[in-house]
């Protein structure tokens, strides 16, 4: 049977699942639940899915149409976590990295609805095609590393900022770019995602700015470098105080990351040479 591009697992409670078909092929939008009916068989009911909403909670092997069911081969060229450091060198494009042999970890679960961001990610639009796909790609990588997304509603409060997820209970602002780094790009972005933790009215408003870049001709090391001088400038102790982390993506690959910690921000990846 074919396989459709988003391959999931819906859970309710400890019950098995199961996919619809329409039509001969999996269908994306259609979820079944098993359900344990009485005398020991099994029931197959439709799960509340309207107009391509996700009900309950969906463990993702993979997110939209870029994803490989659990035994396709993955890609040797991206890591099995992007937070776990690697040993690299520099090579004309980029970094090699050399893995170490650690257990994959649990995958983690997806809530929320992501017709939309499904939709976006597909437009001929470059605007929102690139967020919407720059935050489907996050949920991937997110989920691999083993943490639950919940994909947060557009709650319709004039002038309320809405963050994009919360994940393992943290509230996360993802942000893409796809043209060359300049040199405020980075910078304007952590203000504009200080600015949202701040008026979206969540109790305890902090959280993670996850910076993601793709297709750029820089070196990681050169990347990373533009990194410091931008993060340094808007993530200080005094300055987007609603701002918790701050990662730095390039293609997937994690190239820096600065926490608050008291009333200082520090490097904790990668940790600078004394």
């Amino acid at each position: 049977m074919p396989l459709c591009g988003t391959y999931c697992k819906l859970t309710l409670g400890a019950v098995a699942t199961g996919v619809a078909v329409v039509g001969g092929e999996v269908a994306k939008d259609g979820i079944i639940v098993g359900a344990a009916a009485a005398g020991g068989s099994t029931g197959m009911s439709a799960a509340g899915v309207a107009g391509g909403a996700v009900a309950g909670n969906i463990a993702m092997h993979e997110v939209a149409d870029h994803v490989k069911p659990p035994n396709a081969p993955t890609d040797p060229a991206q890591p099995a976590s992007s937070e776990q450091p690697t040993n690299s060198a520099d090579t004309a494009n980029g970094a090699t990295t050399q893995t170490t042999d650690q257990p994959a970890p649990t995958q983690g679960e997806v809530k929320g609805d992501l017709t939309r961001l499904q939709k976006e990610a597909s437009a001929k639009s470059a605007g929102n095609r690139v967020g919407a796909k720059g935050e489907l790609d996050a949920i991937e990588r997110l989920t691999k590393e083993g943490k639950n997304v919940d994909k947060l509603p557009d709650r319709g409060v004039q002038g309320q900022k809405e963050p994009d997820f919360r994940v393992d209970g943290e509230l996360y602002e993802i942000k893409t770019r796809e043209e060359p780094l300049d040199d405020r790009w980075l910078k304007d972005r952590i203000r504009d995602a200080n600015k949202q933790f701040k008026g979206s009215n969540y109790e305890n408003p902090r959280g993670s700015v996850e910076l993601q870049l793709k297709n750029q001709v820089e070196s990681d090391t050169q990347l990373l470098e533009r990194a410091e001088r931008q993060v340094r400038g808007q993530f200080k102790h005094d300055r987007s105080e609603h701002v918790t982390d701050v990662r730095v993506y390039n293609d997937g690959r994690l190239i820096g990351k600065w926490s608050r910690t008291g009333d200082k921000v520090v490097r904790t990846f990668p940790i600078a040479e004394q």
